[in-house]
């Protein structure tokens, strides 16, 4: 093993240690230099591993994993598709915003759309092709729509000495944490206007010297906005207190 791969590897060790410490429990992937492709979630104890041929193993650290490898490694790629050997000496956290429903619903309305796009060709045939066509096109734009609100609910956070959320890969928002006031909220959330209503904990996170607008609703971030909204988790609350983020338990609008 030459010195870059040598270092490369002994970053991507440093940085899951790292994330495991704060408590996650990070999905990665691994690629080699044939396209073998081996996936592991990391705990604080032990590391489930898959290797090429996705036989499970359960193994006790992650250096384990490196004597299931015989081929130059390409990649280390972690769950948000961030490069695992890149120095995070400043990361504390990294997740996702929303709860996992809040995307999943619209990739399975997409699918039932598409589905229905395909029904005039075995439930109305009698009708005219203007109106098969019509429909298709019309199920077809939903299908489109629902993918696209999918990806959008698709947000990531990275706690770092900000705290900032990524849409398709790029920033929409960020707040220093020293620059920040928060609040532990409880709000319906997904459909709230609409026919279903579901009640979600939420970490809200307001730049200081702003007016504040509160949050009412989850998965309501916004590009530019001067507040961030994540799921909650006692990780990053108790990142957020040991800054110099203040908790506020009310405050005027």
């Amino acid at each position: 093993m030459n010195n870059e791969a040598l270092t490369k590897r002994n970053k991507f060790i440093k940085n899951v240690k790292k994330c495991v410490a704060f408590g996650d429990e990070p999905e990665i992937k691994i690629i080699d230099c044939k396209g073998n492709e081996y996936e592991m979630i990391v705990y604080s104890d032990f590391v489930d591993f898959y290797d090429e041929k996705d036989n499970y193993k359960k193994l006790e650290k992650i250096e384990d994993v490196f004597e299931y490898i015989k081929n130059d490694i390409e990649q280390y790629i972690g769950e948000f598709g961030q490069d695992l050997t890149i120095d995070r000496d400043d990361h504390y956290k990294l997740g996702s915003c929303y709860p996992k429903y809040a995307y999943i619903f619209f990739f399975i309305l997409a699918f039932l759309m598409v589905f229905d796009a395909t029904m005039p060709l075995y439930l109305f045939t009698d009708d005219s092709l203007t109106f098969d066509i019509i429909f298709s096109t019309v199920t077809g734009i939903c299908a489109i729509v629902c993918v696209i609100c999918g990806f959008f609910n698709m947000q990531t956070y990275v706690i770092t000495k900000e705290i900032a959320i990524y849409r398709f890969g790029k920033e929409i928002e960020s707040i220093n944490l020293n620059d920040c006031v928060f609040e532990i909220m409880e709000l319906p959330t997904f459909f709230s206007h609409s026919f279903a209503v579901f009640k979600e904990k939420w970490i809200c996170l307001y730049k200081r010297d702003e007016s504040y607008k509160r949050f009412k609703v989850g998965c309501a971030n916004k590009k530019n906005s001067n507040r961030i909204q994540i799921l909650y988790s006692d990780d990053v609350l108790n990142i957020l207190k040991n800054s110099k983020a203040k908790q506020i338990d009310d405050f005027k609008i």
